[in-house]
């Protein structure tokens, strides 16, 4: 028996061993559900600590949207003789109190007899396919906008240039200061809406950037310049660039247009007198780039939306929402991220993350 014993030993240490290193999280309670051992990943995952979790029960990472009646089914199906299993999509919470999308699965242990012993479950963390699943689904709304908007916009290029010639030939001819003011009105409406539709067209277009090495940090120097003089000046641009290249594969064009866009709209944030900070720098494999204002900073309720199409905060008139969506857009095209958030001190701050390479990127 000697060296049966030896094979269990082994056995065993190759069960604990695997219940250590697994990248799902795993949890072992007793009967009674209380939990007797979390493996490193239950702690990585939930940011609770492996002393923390026994003696305690598994509702320590309960949601508080889960619903009653799926723990209902699950204990149904654990105590059940014939199954003894559970699994299914559930939500827990992490010890900062984030959302956390897991799979499940829950056995029950049985001994010799048949009656339960402890419970395994084996949580998949799934918030980083969520993550990439709102991303695929936000890309292929994107595309079906573009392209509704591409119809609309070639639909309206033409009465809106009629509207223009009647309202440019009446200016010229009336006398009447009052049909004049008026005329002026239409015209400026016209204006505006000629700015929306080519909007529109910039947006549907999505036009794949033509790559070449460049420098970040020339490509900021070079936004920040183009900037300045032509906004507020009595906001002023303090840029802090990295002393060294940080070599990136891009559009040229395309990242400058997200870097002014970006900065004025940090001009038009600030009212009255203020300040933008540009900040380049690497940060491991990422060339990065921070733009930081001194303005009211974003509402929290604005920025879930604030890259979608047509969503801006701005007044009637002043802005058509696609501004922010074209950026994301160009950014995702280079491989890269934008985001928006509030800075420590107030004011908003929009990150801009890409890739620095050596060779073009493979498509």
């Amino acid at each position: 028996m000697p060296a049966e014993r030896v094979v269990r030993e082994a056995r065993e240490r190759i069960f604990y061993q695997s219940f250590l290193t697994s990248s799902n999280a795993i949890e072992i309670t007793d009967r009674n559900g209380i939990i007797i051992d979390v493996n490193p990943a239950f702690e990585q995952i939930y940011g609770y600590s492996r002393a923390e979790c026994i003696g305690r029960k598994p509702s320590l990472v309960r949601s508080r949207h889960s619903r009653p009646e799926l723990y209902a089914r699950m204990w149904a199906d654990l105590t059940d003789p014939a199954i003894g299993h559970w699994s299914g999509e559930m939500m827990n919470r992490d010890r900062r109190g984030a959302e956390r999308p897991v799979l499940l699965t829950i056995t029950a242990v049985r001994n010799d007899r048949n009656e339960t012993t402890h419970y395994v479950g084996v949580a998949v963390d799934l918030s980083e396919r969520r993550k990439w699943e709102r991303s695929a689904a936000h890309s292929d709304r994107l595309v079906s906008i573009g392209q509704l908007a591409a119809g609309i916009a070639h639909e309206i290029n033409t009465p809106l240039a009629n509207i223009m010639l009647v309202a440019e030939s009446i200016r010229r001819r009336a006398g009447d200061p009052w049909v004049r003011s008026r005329v002026e009105t239409i015209v400026s409406q016209v204006e505006h809406a000629d700015r929306i539709v080519r909007g529109l067209l910039d947006f549907a277009r999505r036009s794949e950037p033509t790559f070449a090495e460049f420098d970040l940090t020339k490509i900021a120097r070079d936004a920040v310049e183009f900037v300045r003089g032509k906004q507020n000046s009595d906001v002023e641009i303090d840029a802090r660039y990295f002393p060294g290249p940080i070599p990136i594969w891009g559009d040229r064009g395309q990242l400058i247009q997200v870097l002014t866009n970006v900065l004025n709209n940090a001009f038009e944030a600030i009212e009255g007198p203020g300040r933008i900070e540009v900040e380049t720098h690497r940060d491991g494999a990422d060339a990065v780039v921070e733009i930081t204002d001194s303005g009211p900073g974003i509402p929290a309720s604005v920025l879930p939306h604030i890259f979608q199409p047509f969503f801006t905060t701005k007044p009637e008139g002043k802005g058509t929402g696609l501004g922010l969506a074209i950026c994301h857009e160009i950014v995702q095209s280079h491989h890269g991220t934008i985001s928006a958030e509030n800075g420590p001190l107030g004011g908003a701050r929009f990150t801009i993350r890409l890739p620095m390479e050596s060779t073009e990127p493979s498509p």
